[in-house]
Order: structure tokens, then C-alpha cells, then sequence
């Protein structure tokens, strides 16, 4: 390599680390050399209490495995971070999951895993590692091709966006507190209902989180989302289906953060508090409530969670011995891993079982069609029923009564072995991937943006079959699709306009070390297609695209 190649490289390095990352159009408040600087520090502190509670019969291998893991949750993240991959961070996120579900339990060592040998525990280490590898690979490349910035985009009209974005929001609002009036409309409505609140909610969340993150947010708006928020986190967790709230606060967090441009560690703290508080407590609330003992409303919402609060902080260890608090922790790290049931779906497949070659894909395609027009539909959740009495997780009557959780990639495996989680990875990436590149150069209340926060809010809702997953998919994006024919139009994309008239000045001349001699050229392209108003630090008007800050 010559010294113009490394000298021109160094200079787009620099450049690219120097400029904000650009999400919906907007430059996020903190470039990329910052955010990689906070990437590495949290990949520090997670590598450091891995270690410190790392099990004891760790060997080489089994290092090996889980180093190798490690590598592979973060390394998504660092590419998008780093500027190498652009737009909305779909796949970065959904490679985070593993860490909690796979990687965690596999450093420190689950209590179910010393059923399993060194050979088996090691075989689902290297499978989860080959399929995010493959699944990283698709995607980057993927991601890294250079598209056009579309003209035209079909998007919210900016003089409506807060009122309208607010109705969505209300929209949601109104389905939680009258969720049993929907639920006696018919299994063939409520479906429907549900879905198109939940994809209304979600673009409601996600814009206005952003802009208070940002402090754009007024007043009057403020407290109605404010309140709503609470409206909807108080339905979804007096459910006892914590699931249902997850993807809420991820969404707000996540919005806040990006506009904030730093994480709020007192709230996101409280609110991981007030969450495993609740999982705590959740069984035995579920005792009394699921099984018709007794009833609740949002009017006796204060006894209720009173009495949950308080079976939470009993099981969490309040005046409880060191290892009952102990065997507490290793509680919580079980529930919310799936390496032992990954495991033992590979030890009895196709040694003990053959493999289903596609039963529980079977029925996608069907579940696809609404139950209004299908009322013999078959369940969702069909694909985690078969696996559960397959592989003798649980008997046939009890598959009505609770659920397990198995994830893509052990149904892949369960139906196909390796080459099904081979063409999973190849199908995630790609899939991803190009979701991912139709979020990048549009505004934030574009159809094509609000489309991969659909999948991104489905991905971390997931963590079930393809069945579950797709029809989530699904109906969000059909609900979107009526959303977008009722408050969306095509119109000039504004990023496109801001692409066109800066183009010459991106093709600018950078000073050398010698106070202007020595002028690197960097070509047009190296700098993204808001890079003016990066460069000087000026930010979009008080919604998401439109003119400059005066």
C-alpha cells in the first residue's frame, strides 16, 4: 500500500469517526468517536463481570466457546457504531438478546447445565456462534452497499406529525383500558385490533421519546405522553405477562437515548429495578390470579401491585440468609436462558428423535390469513406446543397452561440440524439486512423507517417459533400499511433535497499536519448525506426533517 492509499484512508477514518451518526435523518448529539468510546467501555465492564463470575469447570475449550460468543453479541454493535453500517441498528439489537439468553448462563453456568457434558454444552456454544457469525457476515454486506437517496418518500406531512402521532398513541391508550371490551368482539376481530393499536403505539413511542430525549417536546405534549406511557405500562404488567411490557420501554429508552444522545442511568436503572422486582414476584401473583382466585381491575391497581411488590422483595432476599439470596440470583439467570434448552433439543436430535423436517413451519402460511376469515385458524404458538411435547418439556395437557420458550434458531435446528440453522443465519441476514438499508437516507416518519422499528420492536418481543414471529411480523406491517393509506403521502424526500445541494461540498479539501500543506482530497461519498449540517453542528427543526435551525 502506498503512502497517497494510507494517507487517503487515514483521512476517511478520521472523518467518518468526526461526523455524528446519522438515524431518520437527524445527526444524533455525539459522534462516533464518542459512541465507540462508550461501546468499548461497556464492553469492558460486561467482559469483567463475566470473568468475575465465571464458572469454575471453564476449560479451554469451553473458553474458547464462550470468548468466541462474546466476540459475536458485541461485534454488530461495533460496526454500527464505528460508522460502517448505517441506518436503524435492527441487527446490532437483536444480537444483543443473546447475551442475557445464551451467553450469560454459559459463562457463569447454570444450575441445568451440570445435567450436560462439557461435548454437548460446547456443541450449542459453536452453533449459536456460527449462526451469528454467518447471520453477521449477510448482513454487513448487505448493509455496506452504496445505495441512491430516494427523491420521492411516502411519509406523515410534517404540519400533522404531533397531533397525528399523538392519536396513535391514543389509539393504544384506549385498546389497553378496554382490552376485555375487544376481547368479547370475537377471536376473529380482537386479532386485528390488537395488532393495528400495538404498530400505532410504537410509532407514537418511539418519535416522541426521541424528541424528549431531545428537549423539543412541549408542554402540553409532554404530559399526554407522559400519562399514556403510564397508562399503557400499568395494562400491560397488571397482565403478569412481563413480555408485554418489554418491548414499551425499550422503545421509550431507546428513543430518549438517541435524541438525549447519553443514557439516563438513574431511570433506565429504576425502571431494571422495578422490572426484576416484579419477575420476582410474578409466580406467585400468577398462583392467585391466573388460577380465578381473585380479580383485578386498574381500579384496585395500588392493592395489587402492592401485594406483588411485596412478594418481589421477599423472594428477591429481604432479611433472607446469603444463599437463599444466592439461589434467588441463579433463579432469575435460569428463567431468562435458553442455552439448556438448546442443549437438550441436540442431545435427543436425531439421536433419540428424528428430526420434524418442517412440521412446525407447516402452518405459517396459515396463520398468516386472519381469523375473521379463517375462524379453524390454527394457534400462533402451534410451533412451541409441538417442540414442548416432542421433546417432553411438558405433557399435553399442560401445553394449554403454560408455555416454553424456544427460540428460531432451536426450532431450526429441531426441524433441519445444522442446515436449518444455516439457512436461518442466511435468511436473517439478508432479511435484515435489507430492512436495514430502506431505513437509511429517509426521514424518520417515513414508511420505510417506521417499517424497521416495526421489526425491531417484533424482534425483541420474540424470543419464540418462526409461527410467532412471522404473524407478529405480519400484522405489523399490515397495520402499518393501513396506517401509511390513511395519514401518509408521497412526497419530496428531504434528504434528498439536502444531498443534492451540499454534493459540492462534500468533495471537500481537509488541511494536512503543516498548516495546510500537504491537502488530502476526500472524495465525494466519504462524508454521509447530512454531512453540512454535522459538520456544523446544526440539527433539524424541531420535528424530525424539514428546515435548518436558524
Amino acid at each position: 500500500m502506498t503512502k497517497e492509499e494510507r494517507d487517503r484512508r487515514e483521512a476517511e477514518k478520521r472523518a467518518r469517526l468526526s461526523a455524528a451518526p446519522d438515524l431518520g435523518g437527524v445527526s444524533l448529539p455525539v459522534s462516533r468517536g464518542n459512541l465507540l468510546r462508550a461501546f468499548w467501555s461497556m464492553a469492558v465492564l460486561l467482559g469483567v463481570w463475566l470473568l468475575i463470575g465465571a464458572r469454575a469447570d471453564l476449560n479451554g475449550e469451553n473458553t474458547l466457546v464462550a470468548c468466541a460468543l462474546f466476540v459475536l453479541c458485541l461485534a454488530p454493535a461495533w460496526l454500527w457504531a464505528s460508522g460502517h453500517v448505517a441506518g436503524l441498528p435492527i441487527f446490532p439489537v437483536f444480537a444483543l438478546t443473546f447475551i442475557p439468553t445464551y451467553l450469560v448462563p454459559l459463562w457463569k453456568g447454570a444450575a441445568s447445565l451440570a445435567t450436560f457434558t462439557t461435548t454437548e454444552i460446547n456443541t450449542a456454544g459453536w452453533t449459536l456462534a456460527g449462526f451469528l457469525a454467518i447471520s453477521t457476515v449477510i448482513w454487513h454486506q448487505i448493509c455496506v452497499v452504496n445505495r441512491d437517496t430516494p427523491p420521492s418518500i411516502l411519509m406523515i406531512e410534517q404540519l400533522r406529525s404531533e397531533w397525528i402521532l399523538m392519536l396513535c398513541l391514543l389509539i393504544q391508550v384506549v385498546f389497553e383500558i378496554g382490552i376485555f371490551f375487544f376481547k368479547g368482539m370475537g377471536e376473529g376481530i380482537f386479532p386485528v385490533i390488537r395488532s393495528f393499536a400495538g404498530s400505532a403505539g410504537r410509532l407514537g413511542l418511539f418519535i416522541f421519546s426521541y424528541q424528549l430525549g431531545k428537549g423539543k417536546l412541549h408542554s402540553v405534549y409532554r404530559a399526554l405522553f407522559l400519562g399514556a406511557v403510564s397508562l399503557i405500562l400499568l395494562r400491560q404488567v397488571s397482565s403478569l405477562l412481563l413480555s408485554t411490557a418489554l418491548p414499551t420501554v425499550g422503545i421509550v429508552f431507546a428513543g430518549y437515548i438517541l435524541g438525549k444522545g447519553k443514557i439516563p442511568w438513574i431511570s433506565l436503572g429504576g425502571a431494571v429495578f422495578a422490572l426484576a422486582i416484579l419477575q420476582m414476584g410474578k409466580v406467585e401473583m400468577r398462583d392467585q390470579y391466573f388460577a380465578g382466585q381473585k380479580e383485578t381491575s386498574l381500579m384496585d391497581a395500588s392493592t395489587f401491585f402492592s401485594e406483588w411488590i411485596g412478594y418481589g422483595l421477599k423472594n428477591m432476599g429481604i432479611g433472607r440468609s446469603k444463599e437463599a439470596k444466592r439461589e434467588d440470583v441463579e433463579s432469575v439467570q435460569e428463567r431468562g436462558s435458553l442455552i439448556q434448552v438448546m442443549i437438550k433439543v441436540q442431545q435427543k436430535t436425531p439421536s433419540q428423535l428424528p428430526y420434524l423436517e418442517g412440521e412446525t413451519y407447516r402452518y405459517v402460511p396459515e396463520m398468516l390469513i386472519p381469523r375473521i376469515f379463517n375462524k379453524e385458524k390454527i394457534w400462533a404458538h402451534a410451533g412451541n406446543m409441538i417442540l414442548s411435547m416432542y421433546y417432553g418439556f411438558l405433557e399435553k395437557d399442560q401445553i394449554f397452561m403454560t408455555s416454553i420458550a424456544f427460540d428460531p434458531i432451536i426450532e431450526a435446528y429441531a426441524n433441519y440440524g445444522f442446515a436449518g440453522v444455516f439457512f436461518l443465519a442466511t435468511l436473517m441476514g439478508l432479511g435484515i439486512g435489507f430492512l436495514t438499508n430502506l431505513t437509511t437516507r429517509v426521514p424518520m416518519l417515513s414508511f420505510r423507517f417506521l417499517a424497521g422499528l416495526q421489526l425491531l420492536a417484533v424482534l425483541l418481543a420474540s424470543f419464540n417459533t418462526a409461527g410467532v414471529f412471522v404473524t407478529s411480523l405480519w400484522q405489523s406491517l399490515i397495520s402499518l400499511s393501513l396506517l401509511a393509506a390513511v395519514l401518509m403521502k408521497k412526497r419530496p424526500n428531504p434528504l434528498f433535497i439536502l444531498s443534492t445541494s451540499s454534493h459540492k461540498s462534500r468533495d471537500r479539501t481537509l488541511p494536512g499536519e503543516n498548516g495546510g500543506e500537504n491537502q488530502q482530497r476526500v472524495p465525494a461519498g466519504t462524508f454521509p448525506s447530512n454531512a453540512t449540517a454535522s459538520m456544523k453542528n446544526e440539527r433539524p427543526t424541531r420535528f424530525v426533517y424539514g428546515k435548518k435551525k436558524v
